[in-house]
């Protein structure tokens, strides 16, 4: 079903159910009792949304806090500590969506929320089920089309502001106060033997990993020349490091044709771990040099040095807070930041990032840690 059409149909069959709503009440913090917090988008943006997270627990030590949480951002957020459940979300919204819709909303409302707060999702159906879920307070995004079923929308279209202090302001004005930057990710002790269990199979385990994420699978735009990522990883060898490239299964052949150029200097796990267990492994590197994806956040997340490579979008919204740890190597281009796909300049801002550049830069970085 085209989303459109979707996006229509809910547009009016809740503007006609609105109409029939009491006003909310006046916002009561002390009446908070159970809080939904809807993580319905990729693990990157999942991601930032854990410090927000943090401080809802801080201002509601004893609430019930529950996530309904899409697939990967359910990865992300298990085992963290300061939620009670995650309800899985069931997925892409289409027609078997509706007949999971009656069982997905018994679940949400079972828990009886006072406060459901929409953290990273603007799909068409996470104000809906907000709203749905029987929260008397409802926060979420300003420019939802479907924004009238909030009790208290906020805006984020403020550019040069990164996703984590928007949060952090918004959610000030309600009385939650921040409880720290930082991205938030726990994995167990058996996802970390499991990570030494592969890294001695492939003869790692006395390495000094420098991982390596050269993909950007939503924005081609981003990705550096591979070549680079290859004479890139002739150069940490060079300096102890062992590089290994990470990935999923998209990027599973790309990935062991560079391997086969770099002559052996790389290894590669792309396509054969599964998101935890990738977790597990960045966990165990002495360095990681990324684009502007969700590994990039994974790595500073579990307290990595981390080298970001930025282009078309902007360190400043999604980019590295933590300073100690991480780094930005950015090119200045009058035309970027920018959504420009494919881009009318040969992602320029992308090809002006030289290989000694970035190895310099990660020297510096581990350097100053």
């Amino acid at each position: 079903m085209p989303n459109r059409i979707l996006l229509a149909g809910l547009k009016v069959i809740f503007r006609s159910a609105a109409l029939f709503d009491r006003p909310a009440p006046p916002w009561d913090p002390g009446s908070i009792r159970s809080v939904l917090l809807v993580n319905t988008t990729a693990m990157g943006d999942t991601l930032l949304s854990t410090p927000a997270i943090r401080a809802i627990r801080g201002a509601f030590p004893k609430a019930n806090l529950v996530s309904l949480a899409s697939r990967a951002a359910k990865e992300v957020l298990l085992h963290n500590p300061h939620l009670d459940r995650i309800i899985d979300h069931p997925g892409r919204v289409d027609l078997s969506f509706f007949f999971r819709l009656p069982k997905l909303l018994k679940a949400i409302r079972a828990e009886q929320c006072d406060l459901a707060v929409i953290l990273d999702g603007n799909d068409p159906e996470a104000v809906p089920l907000a709203y749905l879920s029987g929260a008397r307070y409802r926060i979420g995004w300003s420019g939802s089309r479907l924004a009238f079923l909030l009790t208290h929308p906020v805006d984020f279209n403020m550019p040069g502001r990164h996703h984590i202090e928007i949060w952090e302001e918004h959610l000030s004005a309600f009385g939650i106060r921040p409880q720290g930057s930082d991205m938030e990710l726990t994995l167990s002790k058996e996802e970390k033997e499991e990570a030494d269990r592969h890294l001695t199979a492939r003869r790692l385990s006395d390495c000094r990993i420098a991982g390596l994420h050269p993909f950007a699978r939503k924005l081609a735009g981003k990705e550096w020349p591979f070549d680079r990522v290859v004479a890139l990883s002739a150069l940490l060898a060079d300096q102890g490091y062992r590089p290994v490239l990470f990935g999923g299964n998209q990027e599973k052949e790309r990935a062991e044709e560079m391997v086969r150029k770099s002559d052996g200097k790389l290894v590669s796990f792309a396509g054969d771990l599964s998101l935890r267990q990738t977790m597990a492994l960045i966990a165990r590197c002495e360095l990681f040099i990324s684009l502007d994806s969700g590994p990039m956040h994974l790595s500073q997340a579990l307290g990595v040095p981390t080298l970001a490579l930025f282009g078309p979008s902007d360190p400043r919204a999604s980019g590295p807070l933590k300073k100690s740890s991480t780094a930005v190597l950015r090119k200045e281009f009058a035309c970027s930041p920018c959504g420009w796909s494919p881009c009318p300049h040969d992602v320029a801002c992308m090809r002006a990032i030289e290989v000694n550049e970035v190895a310099e830069a990660a020297r510096s970085l581990v350097r100053v840690r």
